[in-house]
């Protein structure tokens, strides 16, 4: 959290303070009042001392107008005709929506609000720390990575909030790491850990937030001035539970590893100490300052706890790694449990050994991931694979090069950008150096399914493909696309197939 020591507000005082209502906060007299007209500032550096969950039915009132403003690039926001107190509680009120309810104002550094004689507010001054252009710039990678993360997700009617939570956990994590530099400039909000790729505790938990506004799931952000740490509270069927993005990311960073020890607990089993399959102990959040609201251990030890990769959605199924018995695994959507594939309730086995020194490493380190179009790709130590999920084949698509006798294993991999990205090391403890070093990229491209008929691999099936069949089928022209043109399958390009072609641009077929 980038927040200071001193509690502090701002104010320009209009001509003539009629009735002030004083606060002393520390050694700072914060005036609130009716006057001829009046201007007051707040910075996001501002601290209120004053619990971060402050609301007014008034300010309720004005928060769609804020948003679409501040979205909007507005330079100024009129909310006159609400006829709102300019109270203490609603000030509270509006740095707590700005800073803390707010994503989307990721641009905003402070703001000015004005107020008439009256005592009533009249409009917001936005204060950016971008130029308008740079905004837009910003805002539209914004929305591409928005879409990326978002899509598939959206357009999908049958997963349960649980599923939808679950599944953007672990994509921010996958697509983003801890600034254990403290130096990247958007650290503390959610263009860090959307658009740079790096943030802090502050940034994962502000992307997270926007993220589910996304897809309809409440949620506000959960603060520890001990820990000097914020994660989320998050609703699912109307229930408060803890979710902790960052702490379920590892630092230093492994691409793919994504834990689940942090993700829908009570306040008491966020509080624990918690051991994972493999017998690590993940620290407890060992504090008494924060948002103790959610009680629930309806999801005490569920599955996913047994998991260390990201989950996937692939054609309207979620598969992931069981880490504990060494298997990918399919969510049942209706009984919230593992769903069946063999007798075991397998798709495949991920069992394997990464070999140090002589001896092997305590856990499984195969990372999953997918092209979200029917193929899973899973590494293992030594190897990457693709696994079809409709024919249930499975390949060797690459084994990383690496010097001889040098034992170095997978740690950390995903697809992405239509390359494989594999992580090398000689153990699952990385530092600051390992992925720098260590780091391979393959570009990767899946094959295109056969267009039948489309003898000249042109994308279209038409009269243009019969001609040049013909002239293949009488003298051999070169140009033809055997895997197109053996359109009845029986490993032949001839007449029957020419015959069947025809019928198919005719629409017989």
């Amino acid at each position: 959290m980038n927040t200071g020591t001193n509690c502090r507000a701002f104010f320009v005082k209009g001509f003539a303070m009629i009735l002030a209502l004083v606060l002393s906060v520390g050694t700072f007299a914060f005036h609130v009042g009716a006057a001829e007209e009046g201007t007051g500032y707040i910075s996001k550096d501002t601290v209120l001392c004053q619990s971060r969950k402050s609301s007014t039915a008034d300010i309720d009132r004005i928060k769609n107008v804020i948003v679409e403003g501040i979205i909007a690039y507005a330079e100024k926001i009129d909310i006159s005709a609400y006829r709102i107190d300019v109270s203490l509680e609603n000030v509270y009120a509006l740095y707590d929506f700005f800073f803390y309810d707010l994503p989307e104002a990721f641009h905003l550094s402070s703001f000015y609000y004005n107020y008439s004689g009256s005592g009533y507010l009249t409009s917001i001054i936005p204060v950016y720390d971008y130029t308008k252009d740079e905004y837009m710039e910003m805002k539209g990678k914004l929305d591409a990575a928005e879409k990326e993360l978002l899509s598939d997700i959206l357009a999908e009617d049958d997963l349960t909030d649980v599923q939808k939570a679950l599944l953007l956990h672990d994509r921010i994590i996958v697509n983003c790491e801890y600034d254990m530099s403290f130096s990247k400039p958007n650290r503390y909000n959610m263009y860090g850990a959307l658009v740079d790729g790096v943030a802090v505790c502050q940034g994962y938990a502000n992307a997270y937030m926007y993220l589910l506004k996304k897809v309809g799931i409440r949620s506000e952000l959960c603060i520890s001035e001990k820990l000097n740490h914020t994660w989320n509270i998050v609703y699912i069927d109307g229930v408060a539970y803890h979710v902790d993005v960052t702490w379920d990311d590892p630092a230093y960073d492994v691409t793919g590893q994504v834990f689940h020890m942090n993700f829908l607990l009570s306040t008491d089993e966020l509080r624990a100490d918690k051991k994972d399959y493999a017998d690590r102990v993940h620290d407890g959040h060992d504090a008494k300052d924060f948002d103790t609201t959610p009680k629930s251990e309806r999801y005490s030890n569920h599955f996913w706890q047994d998991s260390e990769a990201e989950f996937q959605f692939v054609d309207g199924h979620i598969y992931y790694i069981n880490s504990k018995i060494e298997k990918i695994r399919e969510w049942d959507v209706d009984r919230d449990r593992d769903c069946d594939h063999d007798n075991d309730g397998n798709v495949c086995s991920v069992k394997d050994t990464w070999k140090a020194n002589g001896g092997v490493w305590n856990g499984n380190f195969s990372r999953l991931s997918s092209d979200r179009d029917g193929v899973l790709f899973y590494s293992l130590s030594e190897d990457v694979h693709s696994y079809n999920l409709e024919s249930g084949e499975d390949n060797i698509v690459y084994t990383p090069e690496k010097e001889e006798n040098q034992s170095l294993c997978i740690y950390g991999f995903t697809y992405r950008d239509q390359a494989f990205v594999c992580e090398m090391n000689s153990s699952p403890n990385f530092d600051e150096n390992t992925k720098n070093e260590h780091t391979l990229t393959l570009p990767y491209e899946k094959e295109e399914p056969a267009l039948i008929g489309d003898v000249n691999g042109d994308g279209k099936v038409n009269s243009i493909d019969a001609n040049i069949f013909a002239r293949y089928i009488s003298m051999g022209a070169p140009e033809v696309v055997f895997a197109n043109s053996d359109i009845n399958g029986d490993g032949k390009a001839d007449s029957k197939d020419m015959n069947m072609l025809k019928r198919l641009i005719s629409g017989i077929l």
